[in-house]
């Protein structure tokens, strides 16, 4: 705990860099910078995403943090199943990672599946009792084209919030040594890197509370939020991260979830992924009957 204490207080200075002017020399069109005609392909930073002034200098960007959980363009993210509550749309851009059916209030993350313990994701949130028995969703967010901004999967009311932090760059023992083993932990750091818990209220009594679970992966230990407790709707921005790609979760109750649209993984074995969902794309219907 003591190292992970100044491990954090050195990812803050990092970030703090990244949210500061001095930060955006990176952000030039030369062959290695981030608005080069390669880096505007590859982030479709032409079809996806809003820039401040595209004829500014760092095209009106003020920081590099501000570059990078820029927003998207209006329309690039449509939201799915506007005011039917069966619709359960995914909160972030990312490929299905992996799903756990009949979560346990304790559970051991020292297995190979890095099996998901809901007292450590959530804190011992009072809330969690709730969830005994669901399922977890996990989704993995790349860098890239991957919009690092999170909105609501349904709608209802936010009843609790909290930011949780957790341990840079952890890994669990259970993976190989390799240079993706933070990627390949994210069971692991689902319950103990840094993340952010945010309980939402459906009011329909099949599908109950939602928990939506933005993780820090490896060294990103920045999840911010932009909203209080109270009414919310399906699409509305939740947060963002800060320089990195992360992971995600959604913890849906028992008996919730009708049927999973997309079932992870949704990946090769090179872990290269085959497909990815969007931000208020529906993955999932809600057994509302």
């Amino acid at each position: 705990p003591q190292i992970n204490v100044h491990l954090n207080k050195i990812m803050k200075s990092w970030c703090d860099f990244l949210n500061s002017p001095e930060s955006l020399y990176v952000l030039n069109d030369g062959p290695e910078g981030w608005l080069s005609p390669d880096a505007i392909k590859y982030n479709d930073l032409d079809t996806t995403y809003h820039a401040p002034d595209r004829s500014a200098p760092h095209w009106g960007f003020k920081s590099y943090n501000e570059f990078f959980h820029r927003d998207i363009s209006e329309g690039a993210r449509p939201v799915d199943g506007l005011g039917d509550v069966s619709v359960v749309n995914s909160p972030n851009d990312g490929v299905a990672w992996a799903m756990q059916e009949d979560v346990k209030a304790e559970d051991s993350f020292w297995l190979k599946s890095q099996a998901y313990s809901l007292n450590d994701m959530l804190n011992n949130s009072p809330f969690t009792e709730h969830f005994i028995g669901g399922v977890v969703y996990q989704t993995y967010v790349n860098g890239g084209a991957d919009w690092h901004r999170f909105t609501s999967p349904i709608d209802g009311t936010i009843v609790g919030t909290e930011i949780v932090t957790g341990y840079a760059w952890t890994e669990s023992d259970t993976v190989p040594a390799d240079p993706m083993s933070g990627p390949y932990s994210q069971g692991w750091a689902a319950g103990v890197a840094t993340r952010a818990l945010i309980f939402i209220d459906s009011g329909d009594p099949k599908l109950g509370l939602v928990c939506v679970v933005p993780i820090g992966l490896t060294e990103v230990s920045s999840v911010e939020l932009f909203i209080e407790e109270g009414p919310v709707k399906k699409g509305e921005q939740l947060g963002w991260f800060s320089f990195g790609g992360s992971s995600f979760a959604l913890v849906v109750q028992k008996g919730a979830i009708k049927e999973f649209l997309v079932k992870p993984p949704r990946h090769d074995r090179n872990d290269q992924p085959v497909d990815t969902l969007r931000a208020n794309q529906q993955f999932a219907i809600a057994n509302t009957e």
